[in-house]
């Protein structure tokens, strides 16, 4: 799980979590490791999250459309807590239905 409740986040600091997650992972060794698979994201309580920012953060980690090396970081999604997150509206929710139905 990916747990980001109550961080006061904004658009800026979805991008970071992105890059984050996108960058190769490697062991002390220097070896390339896989990173463990997030299927859960709690944003509960990040009332500064737009919908523009949701819109680019749900379509790159979940696709990969336009992320570096095109690799969806969250590619398993199920369960996406979004409680409190005041600023969001019709676009993040026409999108995650659209992702819902694919």
């Amino acid at each position: 799980i990916l747990d980001l409740e109550g961080q006061l986040l904004g658009d800026a600091d979805l991008d970071a979590v992105l890059l984050a997650a996108q960058a190769p992972r490697m062991s002390v060794a220097g070896q390339f490791e896989e990173r463990p698979q997030v299927t859960q994201i709690n944003l509960k309580g990040n009332p500064g999250l737009t919908d523009l920012g949701m819109e680019r953060f749900l379509r790159l980690a979940t696709t990969g459309v336009g992320a570096p090396r095109s690799l969806a970081c969250v590619p398993n999604l199920k369960s996406l807590c979004l409680a409190g997150c005041a600023g969001l509206g019709k676009r993040a929710l026409s999108l995650l239905a659209e992702l819902l139905q694919s």
